[in-house]
């Protein structure tokens, strides 16, 4: 039954036409991204290691000699832990969304997503390259679609679940540690102004080149206004359709998978939060472990704000205005420093190294086959 289910079912998907004759192979070139890549990296490590030299005094280097090993791979492990839950979260949803993939696609595709942070400011993020390559396996434009609104509630639900659960247990109204960041915050008001005045000129710039490209498409053509109307109107129902065949999916098979992965969610990104105060802790200074995890996930949404691609220059500004004032000044630069490396060129360098060794894994494109959302519930019935 599900030999004849696949043989019906399954269909050769065409790739769409480029008019510059170039395969989808040469315009998503694992060698191009990385190319790029391994061109930002020096400039990002040189910017930070510029920020260090500039703001270290004469003792800051003496805490890189107290640096204890241990702490310092136990940081460098729990950063990463990230890559391999979301990597689990994807796998398990497209078992439930599309019949699986391999875990080894599911990891590259959670690489490929924070290569392309680097790419790109951080609030638009690396999400754009994953989608691309989810749909060069085996996946639909609805099907990622439904799995990105599924991480964003898992994830959603970690941040209530931990925002909440650190500032109750801390009392942060009364904290010291929170105050204090939170003075530093408002005596410095005017540089997170211009970073963000600097974020919203991005996104108008952007917008009003988006607008004259519409304004320059051709209307006078017959394939003009109306066609790209007509194209968009179809893609559109198709999306809803695979959306709503997703959705069904998801609701009679997927409660169990929702569950888990919420608590791969809150594991991974907990690791990722806390992950400062084993830094801190193997500089030889005691930690607030809540607190301090509770300030990192502060720097990193105030990074959203940094319109530079990997929130060059400004991860490190923000960084060190919120933990400036609650550890001794001589550390904050070398802190900063070896916090950028540990979340930031740790995982750029280990995502690169480990596309050139393994590979991309697309299919080729004359080959790819994608599974029809009604043969993955027939396949589902039959397993069951």
């Amino acid at each position: 039954m599900q030999k004849e289910i696949t043989t019906f079912q399954n269909r050769t998907v065409p790739g769409p036409e480029v008019s510059s004759g170039k395969s989808f192979k040469d315009i998503f070139n694992i060698h191009r991204l990385l190319k790029f890549i391994l061109i930002m990296l020096p400039l990002m490590v040189l910017g930070s290691t510029v920020y260090v030299m500039l703001t270290s005094e004469a003792g800051s280097y003496e805490y890189l000699k107290k640096l204890k090993f241990g702490y310092l791979l136990l940081a460098a492990v729990m950063v990463m832990i990230p890559f391999f839950t979301n990597s689990a979260r994807l796998y398990l949803w497209s078992r439930v969304i599309n019949g699986g993939m391999k875990p080894s696609i599911a990891f590259k595709a959670t690489v490929v997503g924070e290569l392309g942070n680097v790419t790109t400011p951080t609030a638009i993020g690396g999400g754009y390259l994953k989608l691309y390559y989810l749909t060069r396996q085996n996946f639909n434009v609805g099907q990622v679609a439904m799995i990105y609104l599924l991480g964003y509630i898992e994830d959603f639900i970690f941040l209530i679940l931990f925002l909440s659960s650190t500032i109750l247990l801390t009392q942060s109204w009364n904290n010291p540690h929170v105050l204090q960041a939170g003075r530093a915050i408002l005596a410095h008001w005017w540089v997170f102004a211009i970073i963000a005045g600097i974020g919203i000129s991005f996104s108008i710039y952007v917008k009003n080149r988006v607008n004259k490209v519409k304004a320059d498409l051709p209307d006078s053509h017959p394939k003009g206004i109306k066609g790209l109307k007509n194209r968009i109107l179809s893609r559109i129902q198709k999306f809803e359709h695979d959306m709503k065949t997703a959705f069904g999916l998801v609701w009679r098979h997927g409660k169990g998978t929702f569950l888990t992965c919420i608590m791969l969610a809150i594991f991974g990104w907990g690791c990722r939060y806390m992950a400062i105060n084993a830094l801190i802790a193997g500089m030889g200074l005691h930690t607030d472990i809540l607190n301090y995890a509770l300030l990192h996930w502060l720097v990193f949404t105030f990074m959203t704000l940094v319109p530079s691609p990997g929130a060059v220059g400004g991860a490190e500004i923000v960084f060190a205005l919120i933990f400036g004032g609650l550890l001794p000044g001589d550390m904050v630069p070398v802190l900063t420093g070896s916090w950028r490396l540990l979340t930031c060129y740790l995982g750029i360098t280990f995502g690169a190294f480990y596309l050139i060794i393994s590979g991309m894994g697309l299919p080729s494109r004359n080959k790819f086959v994608r599974k029809h959302p009604e043969e993955v519930l027939a396949a589902q019935k039959t397993a069951a």
